[in-house]
């Protein structure tokens, strides 16, 4: 990652937005990595900044939205949130889908009676997926639209975030977080909350963009995992473990996921951004197969893919304090 030089003068700030301390240390002194510029549907341009703390090196968005500001930005067409067609949801795709295969070769027992909470569940495909293997299936999400819409589809979704008082009283087998860690403001904190509501030895899966990637370093502003101002907090492998450990979960395992479709993306949105000036090997990525064997080299060969996953879990009582 390179710094572009020490924090400038505060930034002004406009309604709705904070500066926030680091979230895995409370300390304020940072270097700035990359600037950029959002807009809320309406509102003031704001001028965004990802920064590394000098004190434990987490990186992280500020100033960021927070409240209704927050939720202006998650628009219909966002991702997540639409539901895929029905034919995928028998077979891989580009979200829960894959990760599904992924969380299995894991060490996950594809069927059973577990009771499972989905956190940050979007349109609700991997309830489904899950559902249909055997577990018993509940999701949060911080759309309280997209809860209504699930509910009224007769699933089990809860708004808001953790710990979430709908859930009082309740336990679960294992819980997931596919990309969603990185949209909250407090991970530690989160993932405290998600342990309240594990069993002991209970199950969590975690998978977030992977700011130590190749991806990260090529496209800089454009790669997907930025994603200014949603995405709060930007794990390095280091930083993703760090957070885990001070917020007591048993890690087990930090492995990495790659996806080409993030790669096209990532090379499109900068072919945009460049125009003209945008180097042959950008343009090349947005094949489909060219950004497949790439993602593949990245991913098996350097070892700098755009996915990290973390598999952990709760400490059984035996271990608690020990």
């Amino acid at each position: 990652m390179t710094q572009v030089g020490p924090p400038g003068p505060q930034v002004e700030l406009g309604p709705g937005w904070v500066d926030p301390a680091c979230p895995l240390c409370g300390i304020r002194l940072r270097d700035r990595l990359l600037d950029g510029e959002v807009c809320p549907p309406e509102g003031e341009p704001q001028r965004v900044s990802l920064v590394c703390c000098q004190g434990c090196g987490f990186a992280y968005t500020t100033p960021r939205p927070e409240g209704e500001l927050l939720g202006s930005f998650y628009t219909l067409d966002y991702k997540p949130h639409q539901s895929p067609p029905p034919t995928l949801l028998s077979s891989p795709n580009p979200s829960s889908g894959r990760l599904v295969a992924k969380d299995l070769r894991k060490g996950f027992p594809p069927f059973g009676e577990g009771r499972m909470l989905d956190f940050g569940c979007g349109s609700g495909s991997y309830l489904e997926r899950m559902k249909a293997k055997g577990w018993k299936v509940t999701g949060v999400d911080a759309s309280a639209k997209m809860a209504h819409n699930l509910s009224q589809k007769g699933w089990e979704v809860y708004p808001g975030s953790l710990p979430n008082t709908a859930l009082h009283g309740r336990s679960f087998d294992l819980m997931t977080m596919w990309q969603s860690l990185e949209h909250v403001p407090d991970p530690v904190g989160l993932l405290r909350a998600a342990l309240a509501l594990l069993v002991p030895g209970g199950k969590l899966l975690i998978a977030v963009p992977a700011l130590d990637s190749w991806n990260f370093t090529a496209f800089g502003e454009d790669w997907l995992g930025v994603d200014f101002p949603l995405h709060f907090s930007h794990f390095t492998k280091k930083s993703l473990y760090e957070t885990a450990l001070k917020a007591g979960v048993l890690v087990e395992d930090i492995g990495r996921l790659n996806h080409a479709s993030w790669m096209r993306q990532s090379a499109l949105k900068a072919s945009v951004r460049l125009g003209k000036r945008r180097p042959l090997w950008m343009r090349l990525l947005q094949n489909k197969v060219v950004s497949r064997g790439w993602a593949f080299w990245v991913h098996h060969v350097l070892g700098r893919s755009d996915c990290l996953l973390l598999k952990g879990c709760k400490p059984k009582e035996s271990l608690i304090g020990s």
